[in-house]
This record gives structure tokens, sequence and C-alpha cells, in this order.
């Protein structure tokens, strides 16, 4: 039994030496909501201001803010937004360049813009749809250096007169450095970390823009750089570090033709991940499976639910692009 557990740890670090590595790729992934195909352009709106004084002063003295911090940074958010959006060709992104007033707290969704409102921003900035941003809200926690920024997005429709969409992100980003847990403190590090606070709503801008519009992700795959006594699948490893494709595969599937089963099962556990890479999804599955099924490579076996996965994921994206 020892014996036997012995083999199974050192298994177990061989594993964790040569499959340890990881390559890292872009790929592209549907909308969760994708803009409707009947919708051309759209205008950015942000809605955030508000005339209560005496209401932003009460927030802000609870929450350590800047009295005007979130008014002026809040446009931060459509940058990042706009920025995510113009990647796609088809639709016409535009700045309108008016700061609508809203009423109630920052924190908290107002009543949404009339139909009158939203025709009349749209003609006069030729559009047929608005993104208003129509809540923002940042906070800092006491005793932690990161700051939550928290907006809220209306997709208004004017072709179909439908709010589209209603959602609240939140996203949160983090900084080094000492850590106070005062109000004092709490100003101190709005002047010190603005940049932070510019940054984290950017990315909240990014992220609603990511729910709306196909995206670009990096994804993260492991490999295996060698098996024992074969020279082919650690040359095709290397190939593989090197973005030589064509080069990998030659390498790779002369490990497959002429290594043993643990080396079959990796070589072809690489290719799988070599024809994601390229595009070939199909091929892709097809080596995947080969690992689990001919070889017993049992990494393989979650691969090929990922893959299943991103083949539905194209098709989405197929639909989206056509529509």
């Amino acid at each position: 039994m020892r014996k036997t557990i012995i083999r199974i740890l050192t298994g177990i670090s061989v594993f964790l030496v040569c499959g340890a590595p990881s390559i890292r790729f872009d790929a592209l992934f549907p909308a969760l909501i994708p803009i409707p195909s009947h919708i051309s352009s759209i205008g950015l709106v942000n809605r955030t201001a508000t005339d209560e004084k005496l209401l932003n002063i009460i927030e802000g003295t609870i929450s350590g803010e800047f009295i005007g911090q979130d008014k002026a940074i809040s446009q931060q958010v459509l940058g990042g937004l706009m920025a995510t959006l113009r990647e796609s060709k088809k639709i016409e992104i535009v700045s309108v360049n008016e700061a609508l007033k809203r009423q109630g707290i920052s924190s908290i969704f107002p009543d949404p813009l009339s139909w009158y409102e939203v025709t009349s921003l749209c003609n006069e900035y030729n559009t047929n749809a608005l993104i208003v941003l129509e809540l923002y809200d940042t906070d800092y926690p006491a005793g932690a250096n990161t700051v939550i920024v928290t907006a809220g997005f209306r997709f208004y429709d004017l072709v179909k007169k439908t709010i589209y969409d209603e959602y609240i992100m939140e996203h949160s980003l983090a900084w080094n450095g000492p850590k106070n847990e005062t109000l004092l403190g709490n100003i101190n590090r709005l002047i010190v970390n603005n940049d932070v606070v510019n940054n984290a709503s950017f990315e909240t801008g990014i992220l609603y823009g990511q729910r709306i519009s196909p995206s670009w992700f990096s994804v993260e795959r492991k490999y295996y750089k060698k098996s024992k006594r074969d020279d082919n699948l650690a040359l095709g490893a290397r190939m593989m570090e090197a973005n030589d494709w064509n080069g990998a595969i030659e390498y790779l599937q002369k490990a497959v033709e002429t290594g043993h089963r643990k080396t079959c099962g990796r070589a072809s556990h690489n290719l799988a991940i070599v024809y994601e890479i390229l595009g070939d999804l199909d091929t892709s599955k097809d080596w995947a499976q080969k690992a689990y099924t001919l070889y017993n490579n049992k990494d393989s076996k979650n691969y090929i639910q990922i893959l299943n996965n991103r083949i539905q994921d194209v098709k989405r994206l197929k639909l989206q692009e056509n529509n």
C-alpha cells in the first residue's frame, strides 16, 4: 500500500513538473445580450449629475468621497464602454455631449427617461438607440485599499420603444500601500490613488460593453512540455512556445506515431490545443477525444467539455454576426 501511494505521489509530481506550463491566446466570445440587429447607431449619455447638493454632501461625508468626484470620474465609465463597442464595425457609437441631470440618491436608479427625451436626443445625434449611464457610485471600504465602482446602465431602443437592458455593474480594484481606517485616511487614499478610481471606472465600462458586444478574452490552456524518453513531444512543445504551429503539429504527430501510450496522450492533448488556437475546433475536439479515449489522458476529459462550450459559443457568434 505504501509503495502504491509513493507511486501515485511520484506520478503527481511528474505531472506538475511536465504538465504545469500554460499557453495563452485570445479568443472571441459572444455577447450575453447582443445588440439587436435593427440598431445601427448608439448614443452614449451620462445622466449621473444631480442638483441635490445637500444629499450629495451627506453621501460624501458618510463614504469619505470628495464632493463632485463621482460626477467627474463617471465619464470614464462611458470611455471604457465606447472603447469596447467601437471594436464592432457594424455599430456607430456617438458620444452625447449633454450631461443629463437626475433626481434621487446616486446609488439607486432614477425614473427612466421619457420617450420624448429619448427621441429628441436620438434625432439630434442621428442614432436609433441610447445607452445611458444613470447610476454611478464609488465606495472605499475602511481598512482596505480598494475602490468599488457601481454603475447602472439603461439601453433605450428607440425603434421598438423599449428598454432593451437595465443592468447594474459592480467592479472592484485594489492597490498596494498602507491601510488607514479613518475618514482622513480615506480622503488621503483618494488623493494618492485617483488613477486607481479612473482605471476602475474605465474597466467597469469595458465590462458592460462585453455584456452586449462580442469581445476578445485571454484564454489559458495547460500543455505538456515533455515526456520521458521522447524528443518529439519536447520539440513540439517548444514549437508551441515559439508560435510555430505548423512545426508543432509536425513533431507532435510524430510523437503520436512513435511514442508510448502516455506520450501519445500528451501529444494528442497538445495537438488539441494547437488546433483550438488555429480556430479549428472540430479537429481540436477530435484530438482531445483521442487523448482521453485511446490513451487515457485524464486531463483531456475536462478539456473536451471546454471545447464543446467553445463550439457552442462560435455558433452563437455566427448568429450574432449574421443578424
